[in-house]
């Protein structure tokens, strides 16, 4: 089973990250292949809007550190990793047409990483959303840090960053860092898009 499935139907494109025995976690190869993907649909005509999901419980509870050992073995390979990551946010971002997350369960790290770097951000009740960065003693991306501040603000995103705590949805929303909650977040994230398309 690949670990990203991609779905297009009605002009709407649906990416779900497909690892759910381990919460989603995004591998090296996961990172280019969602640049690539997303980097397809901006020249891809029959695709107006996207929403970026994830199977099973979770969204994504962010990087598969158990790799880590292995491919950021010094410094260059760990220069060669954030280069990917911040890749596949930037095609993401950048993307010209409408990209919604559609998050349930944990959406941590790595996974607020993808969050951030869409245009909407649909939630259930089950969602928590954090940065855990500083528990683990290590400093998030700056293109990410950009974006929490861009949407959060600067208080909420010192809060987020600062403390590590995970947000329920509610409270998410209360800080910005997401725009809906309802019962089913791929439905209504896909409704949205299709309403976009």
């Amino acid at each position: 089973m690949p670990d990203i499935l991609v779905t297009t139907r009605d002009g709407v494109g649906v990416v779900t990250l497909n690892r759910p025995e381990v919460r989603n976690a995004v591998t090296l190869g996961m990172w280019r292949g969602l640049a690539g993907i997303f980097s397809d649909f901006a020249g891809d005509g029959d695709i107006r809007a996207v929403v970026l999901t994830g199977s099973g419980a979770d969204f994504c509870v962010g990087a598969d550190v158990r790799e880590f050992d292995r491919i950021r073995e010094n410094r260059d390979q760990s220069a060669a990793y954030e280069v990917s990551v911040d890749a596949c946010s930037a095609a993401i971002a950048n993307l010209p047409k409408p990209v919604i997350a559609a998050i349930s369960g944990y959406c941590l790290g790595g996974g607020c990483h993808l969050a951030l770097a869409c245009d909407f951000r649909f939630v259930d009740a089950t969602a928590k959303i954090g940065i855990p960065a500083a528990r683990l003693s290590i400093v998030y991306g700056v293109k990410s840090v950009q974006r929490l501040l861009a949407i959060a603000g600067i208080a909420n995103a010192k809060r987020i960053l600062y403390s590590a705590e995970r947000y329920d949805a509610a409270r998410s929303q209360s800080m910005g860092l997401v725009d809906e909650i309802s019962d089913d977040a791929v439905s209504a994230a896909v409704a949205y898009a299709a309403t976009l398309a």
